[in-house]
């Protein structure tokens, strides 16, 4: 452990801490909504996703390394946020208590799988490939809050509003800004693969927009804010897991295929909001991870033409998904209880 892992480790931390606020801010900006009322929610449950995690570290139930802690901390945040965003409307207790049961329920060990050492997918010789931890942060994170969206058919489409284009497109400058930071830092090290992460990490957002934006320019003959925002997010989120393994080229094509998926769902302006980021976060994610199974460098199908790795990362990403439903599904159905209430979520 020298100066240069720390350094590295803190601008991780730091920079996925950048995200968190960001990634609400979009939310509320997708359906041409005000952030009024989303701080104090989205604050509590960063913290309690945070500090769980750390808790688990800490007493080393994860057997994840110490330079990861810091970062794990940060990712944590980021779980609870993104799983916990349609229950912005709900008390703050409810929402502590959801991010804090799922991140150690869900988060957590598909942390492990990332990190730690105890996991290895169908027993394959490569293990699973996710750099920046897509399936905890994302596929996990998206699963679980889709879980209460599926209790709360209130909410399950949402109003398209008007949105304009400069207020959702400064806030992703700065999360492509982040995202660098992010990627460059969870590596934990400079060495010969950290070019080409830096270039992809540039790329595949940039990819992502322009397949959002074609897919929905082809079904609608028009571009809204909306589409670009998806495009470019799912861009990101792929680049989160693979950004490392790629060739630009490969990278290239993963980010427009990520954009693409990722606006098919939501360019009719029918989800908008929490749904979009949540069904954002699991497509993007996946799709990254199982395309790794066949671009991953001198690892994948197109190199060694073994399926091996594709099917371990398709393990990972299906089984990861459907616990995380269950779980948060579950959770939902016990703690809503606690608001007093059964009337649905508002329609946003």
């Amino acid at each position: 452990m020298d100066a240069v892992n720390l350094g590295l480790s803190a601008l991780a931390t730091i920079s996925v801490l950048a995200v968190v606020p960001l990634v609400s801010l979009l939310q509320q900006r997708l359906i041409g909504r005000a952030t009024t009322g989303l701080w104090p929610g989205m604050a509590l449950a960063a913290g309690s996703g945070g500090i769980v995690s750390l808790v688990l570290w800490a007493v080393r139930i994860t057997g994840i390394p110490v330079l990861f802690a810091a970062p794990i901390t940060a990712l944590g945040a980021l779980f609870a946020v993104v799983a916990t965003s349609p229950l912005r409307s709900r008390s703050l207790v409810v929402q502590a208590l959801f991010s804090a049961i799922a991140t150690a329920l869900v988060f957590v060990p598909a942390a492990m799988a990332v990190f730690g050492s105890a996991f290895n997918s169908l027993f394959t010789s490569a293990g699973l490939i996710d750099l920046g931890a897509s399936l905890p942060a994302f596929v996990a994170a998206g699963a679980a809050g889709l879980g209460v969206l599926v209790l709360e058919r209130g909410a399950a489409r949402e109003a398209a509003v008007g949105i304009r284009w400069w207020p959702v497109i400064w806030p992703l400058l700065l999360v492509w800004i982040a995202w660098i930071g992010w990627l460059v830092g969870i590596e934990l090290a400079i060495d010969a693969s950290t070019g080409v992460l830096f270039v992809n990490t540039i790329l595949m957002p940039v990819a992502g927009a322009v397949g959002g934006v074609v897919v929905e320019r082809i079904r609608h003959r028009s571009n809204t804010p909306r589409g670009l925002a998806l495009g470019f997010l799912g861009g990101a989120i792929a680049a989160t897991a693979a950004c490392a393994f790629l060739e630009p080229a490969l990278a290239v094509v993963t980010g427009l295929i990520a954009g693409a998926l990722c606006s098919l769902p939501t360019s009719s302006g029918a989800n908008a909001g929490s749904k979009s980021i949540l069904v954002t976060a699991i497509v993007a994610g996946g799709t990254s991870l199982l395309l790794l199974g066949f671009f991953a460098r001198n690892l994948a199908f197109i190199y060694t033409g073994q399926p091996e790795l594709f099917f371990g990362q398709l393990a990972a990403v299906f089984g990861c998904a459907v616990y995380a439903f269950a779980v948060g599904t579950g959770l939902w159905w016990l703690l809503r209880r606690l608001d007093g209430y059964r009337r649905p979520l508002p329609r946003r």
